[in-house]
């Protein structure tokens, strides 16, 4: 006898599972191209460049944006949920539905556990129309920057990996060009 083939969920269907209490926050799944897909614990090094990258992101985006954790960004096919998210307006523009790739400026990912899983998401991010990508890659102490859109391939033309001492940007739909240090996204160093 065969096996009974795994299901793959729509947006909307895992919505719908969500409003009615089938899953819940305690389940710590996304849906990434129709799978739920199990999300790791965070290490305390991980949630601190979480917030490291918040604070300063906090400081660098001008009226009309605001810096997203943690929620949902709607996607043809997933439902991911970055560490975090420039998205245009306030809170209260979401209240109703969740932020789109037409919404997000960048989308910022902090890996350590999945960091291979992070850079797969890059197609993920691409698909939905997210301009820039990040992430943080504790792994190897670096940032990977993908950025220029191919709407045509569903894809990025440039990816780039900047270290402490580089600089990394992005540009807002309205054409502000946003620049933060690499070294202050990083973690510091442990000392023995």
């Amino acid at each position: 006898m065969l096996p009974e083939p795994i299901p793959r969920f729509t947006v909307e269907q895992y919505q719908q599972m969500t409003e009615a209490g089938v899953l819940t926050a305690e389940d710590r799944i996304e849906l990434i191209e129709g799978w739920l897909v199990e999300k790791p614990p965070q290490s305390p090094r991980h949630c601190s460049t979480i917030d490291r990258c918040c604070e300063r992101l906090r400081r660098a985006v001008p009226q009309g944006w605001y810096v997203r954790t943690h929620g949902w960004l709607v996607t043809p096919d997933s439902l991911p949920e970055p560490a975090v998210a420039i998205v245009s307006g306030s809170p209260d523009m979401y209240m109703r539905r969740h932020p789109s790739g037409k919404d997000a400026a960048l989308i910022v990912e902090v890996a350590d556990t999945r960091l291979a899983f992070d850079h797969q998401k890059a197609l993920i991010y691409a698909r939905g129309g997210i301009d820039n990508y990040w992430i943080v890659n504790l792994v190897d102490r670096q940032l990977d920057v993908y950025r220029e859109l191919r709407p045509e391939t569903g894809d990025y033309r440039e990816h780039r990996i900047l270290v402490t001492g580089d600089e990394a940007e992005f540009s807002l739909p309205t054409g502000q060009l946003l620049k933060l240090d690499v070294a202050y996204l990083l973690p510091k160093k442990a000392s023995n």
